[in-house]
């Protein structure tokens, strides 16, 4: 191909992103939390742990979680910790 068989469009808009470009929305609830919230989550398998930390990483916050058993069935409990840990 050479640079006479490229076609050059004007006036053509720029789509909405899909997909990266916006938060995924467990994302903006973790952003919504405040320190010492929790949430509860269904536990699908160990790498959705993984991708919760990644989420919060997104969201600029700390969080820690633990799979707890709640009427007979698995979640993950989040919590937003503090972001720095202070020293005495």
């Amino acid at each position: 191909m050479n640079a006479g068989e490229i076609e050059i469009h004007k006036g053509i808009p720029i789509p909405e992103l899909v997909g990266r470009g916006r938060r995924h929305p467990i994302t903006n609830v973790m952003a919504r939390m405040e320190e010492g919230d929790s949430i509860d989550l269904p536990y699908k398998n160990p790498k959705a742990k993984s991708e919760l930390y990644t989420k919060a990483k997104t969201a600029k916050i700390k969080i820690t979680m633990r799979v707890v058993e709640l009427n007979g069935a698995k979640i993950v409990r989040v919590w937003r910790i503090p972001n720095a840990i202070e020293s005495p």
